[in-house]
């Protein structure tokens, strides 16, 4: 099985890569497959689309599901999260978190803002600060219209390619990635 989860990762990783360009590049690939083989997080592959989550479990006994990466489609990501959703319901949530664009919460009525991020930089070490791009390539462009932007722009015949090997391998991604998932 982790050859197979190894190879939905790394189809769907230019997606989770803008994700997590786009606040600091806390975690390069290799951090994130360890943590996911390791279960300190899961990964929810989509046709077109990935989302990466996580459990926070306090001292208090609340428990919350965070929505620690989602790239790809938008209209996708907002599906397969609904399906998380009930998901971590039956894993013991109490509620779900995540960070993101304000514009997101336009698109996801039953979610608040809660808070807002800052970042100073405290020293400057250019072998890690400079890996960073947080207004560069991971900042996308605003989108006329009503809907989401999307969380990360490929090729038309990169879509395409990963349209067919999502059908050919996977068929339903969805199913697939319940299995993997346990607590």
């Amino acid at each position: 099985m982790t050859c197979e989860l190894r190879g939905e990762f790394d189809r769907c990783w230019p997606w989770l890569d803008v994700a997590i360009a786009r606040y600091g590049r806390t975690y390069e690939k290799h951090h994130l497959w360890q943590r996911i083989v390791a279960k300190q997080a899961h990964f929810w592959p989509g046709p077109m689309c990935a989302i990466v989550t996580e459990f926070l479990i306090y001292p208090t006994g609340l428990n919350r599901l965070n929505f620690w990466l989602r790239g790809g489609d938008s209209k996708e990501v907002l599906t397969l999260s609904d399906e998380i959703e009930e998901w971590a319901k039956q894993q013991g949530c109490h509620e779900a978190i995540g960070t993101g664009r304000d514009g997101w919460l336009a698109y996801e009525p039953d979610y608040e803002k809660t808070s807002t991020r800052r970042r100073k930089i405290l020293t400057y070490d250019p072998a890690v600060i400079e890996r960073f791009d947080l207004e560069g390539q991971a900042d996308q462009g605003r989108r006329e219209g009503s809907e989401p932007r999307p969380l990360c722009y490929l090729p038309e015949a990169e879509v395409a390619i990963a349209r067919q090997l999502s059908q050919e391998i996977c068929g339903s991604s969805r199913s697939y990635s319940r299995s993997h998932h346990q607590r």
